[in-house]
């Protein structure tokens, strides 16, 4: 299955605006463009195909990320939670798919964000990633 250019780039643009340590999380909803009609016709197509792929194949976790960043992409954080829910318990010491459902709780207000982003720093192999966490954990802790 091929996969969107826009939903691809989805993770950097996410990474790409992780907040600092004075910005809060929710700026980093606010800084992200709107979709064009055009774009968002696309990324509903591509959530239709990844819907019938993960039926096909449920136990892909690389098809539920992608789905996962294609509901995000759509603005949809309940549906990327679900997602994103799959990958961690496909893969538990996926700290990329740990940093994605942390995004989609934060974004909920769910206080669940908080063990995920201690998973994904647990795991996380990338010093980036890493410090992505720690910036969130720090906000949501109050610090």
């Amino acid at each position: 299955m091929r996969l969107s250019a826009a939903v691809l780039s989805l993770a950097g643009l996410l990474w790409a605006q992780a907040p600092g340590p004075s910005q809060p999380p929710a700026a980093k909803h606010a800084q992200r463009p709107e979709l064009t009609p055009e774009q968002r016709l696309k990324l509903e197509a591509q959530r239709a195909r990844l819907q019938a792929a993960v039926v096909a194949a449920p136990e892909n976790p690389e098809l539920w990320r992608h789905l996962g960043l294609t509901h995000q992409a759509l603005g949809d954080a309940i549906g990327a939670k679900g997602a994103f829910e799959k990958v961690v318990a496909l893969r538990p010491a996926d700290a990329a798919g740990h940093f994605m459902l942390a995004l989609a709780l934060e974004k909920l207000q769910d206080p669940r964000a908080v063990a995920e982003w201690e998973l994904c720093l647990q795991h996380a192999k990338d010093p980036k990633m890493a410090e992505a966490a720690k910036r969130h954990l720090k906000h949501l802790r109050g610090g």
